[in-house]
């Protein structure tokens, strides 16, 4: 062979080369193109108003989402809302997402792209079923791994990323799928409800009363408003309050509580389990009053979960108060003359008076934010955090203990005084010395 003929063949052999390369690329290019124009859910885009329900299903256990008004609530949690701008940013995602590229029919495959069904063992897949009002399925997807972004050189479509790649099998039949599109499904009820349910800063507290149904209780109130601890009540004999006593913890009770789990508080046999009953007072007269009960787990039958029931009214009478001042022993101070002055303190009295009354709210607005908090609670029953639980079944023994022994008096020789400073043989030596002293007389 000779060397214009090697050379030729090099040219040839470059050539195909490149022709390979440019063939696939422009394949390739125009395969993404078309398959990223090709919805994955096409009966979805012009029924997207028609969904009632979404159903999700993983290994976490089942959520259905139902349409009620112009919001969103969880079947499974006896119609508790849940984020309604989060559900309808699902559906329109589903709605947008766009078939890429065709993957494996096998179902012995499925499993290395997590399409195995949710009830399965060690399942990682979350199926999605979009329902009209009449219940009938609309569209229906399970949803599989989600694959690191790779690069590619089609335009996608507007809001879709590369980076929102998932393994996907529409329906029940066909091939499994590579979709683009924001496909991942939240299974955490925290991700779907809100689960602050009460919000009273703690600056607002002025007293707590607690009660069991075994008859313990306690009482406590702030004796300022800036106080970190509150007063102890009706102390019973031979008790005092620890030191700090505790009471610090009540004041926040109230300030972003939220909830484990959530329940229709009529499903819950609140009539067959003892009640604990905790009231909260604010400086100007709204109470909030929790009710606890423990239940055991429905998963583990061991473990006791509390679940709290709120009401809220406003009762300004009806609060712990501090006791009176002892009055003062001894003779009164004598008077300052402040004649030149009174009229001013006068004045500051009467501007410092004001202004607490304009802070103050008035009795209207109490009722009305009575009437607010009790329209978002009275329905419901909310499984309280383990951490957060005493704060409301707190109990005496708690914040008190009992009151010391007296330290026993030393006598001048170091031991311990019992209290009898005469010596029993001095009566008799002393008769003694007077019958003798008689007698020599």
């Amino acid at each position: 062979m000779n060397e214009k003929t090697v050379k030729t063949l090099g040219i040839a052999t470059a050539v195909a080369i490149v022709g390979t390369i440019l063939f696939n690329s422009l394949r390739d290019r125009s395969t993404a193109a078309s398959a990223s124009d090709e919805r994955l859910l096409p009966e979805l885009e012009d029924r997207v108003n028609d969904v009632r329900s979404v159903v999700v299903e993983s290994s976490s256990g089942t959520m259905t989402f139902v349409s009620e008004g112009d919001g969103w609530t969880m079947a499974e949690k006896g119609g508790f809302p849940v984020r309604s701008e989060k559900v309808r940013e699902l559906v329109l995602a589903f709605r947008d997402a766009r078939k890429f590229e065709e993957k494996t029919s096998d179902p012995a495959k499925f499993d290395r792209l997590g399409l195995i069904e949710p009830d399965a063992e060690d399942s990682r897949s979350t199926r999605l079923t979009l329902k009209d009002g009449s219940g009938a399925t609309i569209s229906e997807v399970l949803v599989g791994n989600r694959r690191p972004g790779k690069a590619f050189g089609a335009q996608l479509p507007e809001g879709l990323s590369p980076d929102d790649q998932y393994y996907v099998r529409p329906g029940n039949e066909g091939p499994s799928w590579l979709a683009l599109g924001d496909l991942g499904v939240d299974a955490p009820l925290s991700a779907w409800v809100d689960q602050q349910f009460l919000n009273v800063a703690r600056d607002r507290i002025k007293a707590v009363r607690i009660a069991h149904p075994d008859g313990d209780a306690i009482a406590a109130v702030r004796e300022e408003m800036d106080a970190n601890e509150m007063l102890v009540l009706d102390v019973p004999e031979g008790m005092q309050p620890k030191t700090p006593n505790g009471t610090g913890q009540l004041l926040n009770a109230l300030t972003g509580l939220r909830f484990d789990d959530v329940k229709k508080a009529a499903d819950l046999d609140w009539s067959s389990n003892p009640i604990t009953t905790a009231e909260y007072f604010t400086e100007h007269g709204l109470r909030v009053v929790v009710e606890t009960m423990e239940l055991p787990s429905a998963d583990d039958p061991e473990q006791m979960i509390v679940w709290a029931r709120v009401r809220t009214d406003v009762a300004p009478d009806d609060a712990p108060t501090a006791p009176e001042p002892e009055p003062m022993v001894g003779p009164l101070p004598p008077e300052e003359d402040a004649s030149d002055d009174a009229e001013a303190a006068d004045g500051d009295l009467a501007d410092a008076t004001t202004g607490a009354e304009d802070e103050a709210p008035s009795l209207d607005e109490l009722r009305t934010e009575s009437e607010e908090l009790a329209a978002g609670v009275a329905d419901w029953a909310y499984a309280i955090p383990s951490w957060k639980t005493n704060v409301f079944r707190m109990r005496s023994e708690t914040l008190l203990e009992p009151v010391p022994e007296p330290e026993p008096e030393l006598a001048d020789d170091g031991t311990a005084d019992d209290g009898e400073s005469q010596d029993e043989s001095a009566p008799d030596e002393a008769g003694g010395d007077g019958d003798s002293t008689n007698g020599d007389g």
